[in-house]
Formats: C-alpha cells, sequence, structure tokens
C-alpha cells in the first residue's frame, strides 16, 4: 500500500493468534468491518504474529565428544 493510502485506511487488530477464530468468524468479522467502514477508507484485520522459536547455537571444538548414550558434550 502506498503512503498515500495510509490516510484512508484502518487496521481492526485482534491481539490473538489467528488460529484462534474460525475461518467462518474470520469472514464475518470482514464483512461488518466492510459494512461498518466509511466509504472512502480500506478496512484490514490482523491478529498476533506467531512468534518463531529460537535456535540454540551448539559449537562444535576439537575438545567435544560425541557418545551414542548420552549425545554431544562438549
Amino acid at each position: 500500500m502506498d503512503s498515500g493510502d495510509d490516510k484512508n485506511s484502518f487496521t481492526i487488530h485482534f491481539p490473538v493468534l489467528r488460529s484462534t477464530f474460525s475461518d467462518t468468524l474470520v469472514r464475518r468479522l470482514s464483512l461488518i468491518a466492510q459494512r461498518e467502514k466509511p466509504v472512502h477508507t480500506r478496512a484490514y484485520i490482523s491478529f498476533e504474529a506467531v512468534k518463531k522459536k529460537t535456535r540454540t547455537i551448539t559449537t562444535i571444538t576439537g575438545d567435544t565428544v560425541m557418545g551414542m548414550e548420552d549425545g554431544v558434550s562438549i
């Protein structure tokens, strides 16, 4: 969306994950937003973003010992 559209749009944000709502409910919310918004505006619905898991970084050095029973020992 270009900056010219910013003043003519708004976002309805739900601070929960999208999966909290059924597809039918999201469709109904969208229809309500479209019906109730001023004609010259655009309405968007947004949800909380899924948080990505952070990865654990393991550095393997010359002192790293790998065993079948215990996994990796450093």
